[in-house]
């Protein structure tokens, strides 16, 4: 099964300097996007590899794979000569250890299983301060790409719908300021790569990917989908 993650999206991994926060639920679809960017990545890059489970499928020679826990009681452990990390972890302090490699400099994926753009982002926040302005705009600096994942009932077994937000100054001063509802409405209308959900999930359905129960059990937001739908004439 491909998992279609946008070109846009995979074209920046091997140069990412900041934070890529990547939401999808546990289990298969986590590894299938993990494999995925894995085979994507440069092999020039190394890669620390931290997580709290074993994944179950085979990894590349230029990938070192520790422990969050080991993270936590020795934040030196990695390799000196590590240029990203994949962190696949919920624990809160790792949440905050993602954040400060990403300020120093490094590339950071960090895995999360909340299935929301802005439930996700929030939950980030609470754990970096009680100040969630002062949290998103630390977060706003260093985001360079969050990508939402949704897998979907599809006409021929299944499908992703995604949204994806890629750092531009426009976006990032709404999220700095936690305003999602306008951040949604300037990604519909960007020409840069980044789009929302229902943008995605309308896309399947005019290239007959999915059908419209699929698509509206799917949306958060089906009065917005079924505008963009009528707005394609579907």
């Amino acid at each position: 099964m491909k998992t279609h993650t946008p070109d846009v999206v995979l074209k920046q991994m091997p140069r990412l300097e900041g934070l890529c926060l990547l939401m999808t639920h546990r289990g298969a679809h986590r590894s299938l996007f993990l494999k995925e960017l894995l085979q994507t990545h440069n092999e020039s890059s190394k890669i620390t590899l931290v997580q709290d489970h074993d994944l179950g499928f085979k990894i590349k020679q230029n990938l070192s794979l520790i422990s969050t826990a080991e993270v936590i009681e020795n934040s030196n452990l990695f390799s000196s000569d590590t240029t990203h990390f994949y962190v696949i972890s919920e624990e809160p302090k790792m949440m905050k250890w993602a954040l400060t490699r990403a300020e120093e400099g490094y590339g950071v994926i960090l895995f999360s299983s909340c299935l929301n753009f802005e439930t996700g982002l929030n939950r980030f926040a609470d754990e970096i301060s009680e100040n969630t302005e002062f949290a998103m705009r630390k977060i706003s600096r260093v985001l360079k790409v969050a990508l939402e994942i949704k897998s979907v009932e599809s006409l021929l077994g299944q499908t992703f719908a995604m949204q994806c937000y890629l750092q531009r100054p426009e976006l990032q001063e709404l999220l700095a300021q936690c305003k999602f509802h306008e951040l949604n409405q300037a990604m519909e209308k960007s020409d840069f790569g980044a789009f929302t959900m229902n943008q995605s999930l309308a896309e399947l359905v005019i290239t007959r990917k999915i059908d419209f129960k699929g698509a509206f059990s799917a949306s958060q937001n089906p009065s917005e989908l079924d505008g963009l739908l009528k707005r394609a004439g579907v």
